[in-house]
């Protein structure tokens, strides 16, 4: 019964070193008591963002874009963007963070790559119907904000009836861009990560064992 209650003791105290030497990560979460891919996921409320870029269609004209989205993931988010000025056009996108795909989830990383396909509708005339894609690079400035360097293409297509020579020439609108800009996190911006519970449990085992063997040395000893 004494035995019992030394291991009782002393596996107390070392699960209590855990919790207070543990507690590294913003949510209370340890790196070792955490899953590295898997995280909890938020309410519809938060990890929201907008963004403001300066823009370069076709490398010529400098323009502006805006940008309202959400991630849903830290993997997986959308975005609703708007390209003022001389290419007006809405376009949604989904966007694939690679970076927490391929690294794991973290929240303190400086650089993030960021993959995005999507479509849209130009707000001029002729309407036109196109598609979108690039990469996002991200740059950690704060918890709130984030610099931006966007790489992509678009490409469009003329839809209803040509009827002028301005439509005629408009018909198909294919272009590189690059855009530079700001990005703000608005509410909620981390995630919990998922705890471990097999490594806890092997942890605080591995633990015991080691009390025990301890224990049996010192009464060995004696």
């Amino acid at each position: 019964m004494k035995k019992f209650f030394m291991i009782l003791a002393m596996a107390a105290m070392t699960a209590g070193t855990y919790a207070q030497d543990d507690m590294t990560l913003d949510e209370g979460m340890s790196e070792l008591s955490s899953k590295k891919y898997t995280v909890v996921t938020n309410g519809f409320w938060t990890n929201w963002f907008v963004e403001a870029n300066a823009t370069m269609p076709k490398f010529d004209k400098v323009g502006m874009s805006f940008a309202l989205g959400k991630w849903f993931s830290p993997s997986i988010g959308v975005r609703t963007k708007f390209n003022a000025f001389r290419a007006k056009a809405v376009e949604e996108q989904v966007m694939f963070n690679l970076s927490t795909i391929l690294c794991g989830y973290n929240a303190k990383r400086v650089y993030n790559f960021i993959p995005y396909l999507g479509g849209g509708m130009s707000l001029g005339s002729p309407s036109l119907l196109g598609v979108s894609a690039g990469v996002v690079n991200k740059f950690r400035l704060s918890k709130r904000l984030d610099l931006n360097l966007d790489i992509n293409y678009r490409g469009s297509e003329h839809y209803g009836n040509i009827t002028d020579a301005v439509a005629l020439k408009t018909k198909h609108d294919h272009s590189m861009n690059i855009e530079l800009g700001l990005t703000l996190n608005i509410g909620r911006t981390k995630w919990k990560k998922e705890p471990d519970i097999q490594g806890i449990q092997e942890m605080y085992q591995m633990e015991i064992d080691a009390l025990k063997a301890t224990i049996e040395d010192m009464e060995n000893n004696r």
